[in-house]
């Protein structure tokens, strides 16, 4: 079957767009990829996927309602929770086989209270190759990954009670592992980040067991030993998001910890940061307010039980296999 995968432009939509195209390719399928466009879905003839978040969902749900085109709409995290378009068109998009995935239990939630019809979930993949490298064993030595973002709510917001605690932080809450490493020089900490975005949060202080790496095109094959050489793998997210980097951490082997946001908690595999509360804006926006002591102790309880959570991880990661994701994708889409 001829299948065309569009993606939006987005370096992690990207990746996954990759993964899923090649797997299609090895089952025997006809797939090709491509960044999505407006006018992408009348000049295309095969079924499609699209790979996408909330802002685009109800342009490609209307227009393959309106030029007769079957589509699966695959869609990826939400800031706004804004469905309205969507339920207009689903009929017209299902009418012509249309289905509507989102990658968990998190996001289907928000789409059926909008009204929103859903057909199955199937979580972010990675790629099979991730399974080909193996975790090197314990030490006292935590990584990190991700690009972190100024978190701005609490200026916005502060005069309507946004704690104080969400004043000066990151999305992904480097800035309490920079506070590890500086608290616990016994370990190494490695964050790959933004310097410049987290200096916007904390001056971060000189220390030989602190190591900032600039998030961006890292080559693969040090992508992958940076993450066999950790000795725990902490994605102390303060957003919603289900963590790619976590998923790629627990194949090769690699304690992790996460907080315990309802889409980590839905990928599993390692020990759970607890947050205090989850603040929700006037937007809509989440943000969950974590304490230092929690991250802390999460890190070293997974450090303490890092053999057996490398197995459990490891096993857990099998489901995310781009090869089985592209297998359920291709099932919805024929159904």
């Amino acid at each position: 079957m001829k299948i065309k995968v569009w993606s939006l432009n987005f370096y992690s939509f990207l990746k996954l767009q990759g993964w899923i195209v090649d797997a299609l390719n090895n089952m025997g399928h006809e797939a090709s990829g491509g960044v999505y466009y407006r006018s992408a879905v009348r000049k295309t003839d095969e079924p499609m996927i699209l790979v996408t978040e909330e802002n685009m969902i109800d342009n490609f749900v209307r227009l393959c309602g309106m030029f007769n085109k079957k589509g699966l709409a695959w869609i990826d995290f939400f800031v706004y929770k804004k469905f309205a378009g969507v339920k207009m068109w689903q009929d017209g998009f299902r009418a012509n086989g249309g289905k509507i995935v989102p990658i968990g239990e998190f996001e289907k939630g928000y789409l059926e209270k909008g009204g929103v019809i859903i057909d199955a979930k199937i979580p972010r993949p990675i790629s099979d190759d991730t399974f080909k490298w193996t975790w090197k064993g314990a030490r006292k030595r935590v990584l990190s990954w991700g690009f972190p973002q100024y978190m701005k709510e609490y200026k916005w917001y502060k005069h309507m009670g946004c704690p104080i605690e969400l004043e000066n932080v990151t999305r992904k809450g480097h800035e309490l592992l920079v506070q590890f490493a500086e608290n616990n020089p016994d370990w190494e900490v490695c964050l790959v980040t933004h310097r410049k975005v987290l200096e916007k949060v904390i001056t971060i202080p000189e220390l030989s067991n602190l190591e900032i790496v600039e998030a961006g095109n890292i080559p693969e094959e040090q992508k992958w030993d940076m993450m066999a050489n950790a000795g725990v793998f902490c994605f102390p997210t303060r957003q919603d998001a289900q963590g790619t980097t976590q998923i790629e951490a627990e194949a090769i082997g690699v304690p992790t910890c996460y907080t315990a946001l309802p889409q980590q908690v839905e990928v599993g595999g390692g020990v759970e940061i607890p947050y205090r509360e989850i603040v929700e804006f006037p937007d809509r926006f989440r943000l969950a307010v974590i304490d230092y002591e929690e991250v802390r102790d999460a890190i070293l309880k997974t450090h303490a039980d890092g053999d057996r959570l490398s197995v459990f991880g490891r096993e857990n990661a099998q489901r995310f296999r781009a090869s089985i994701i592209a297998k359920q994708l291709v099932e919805v889409l024929e159904r």
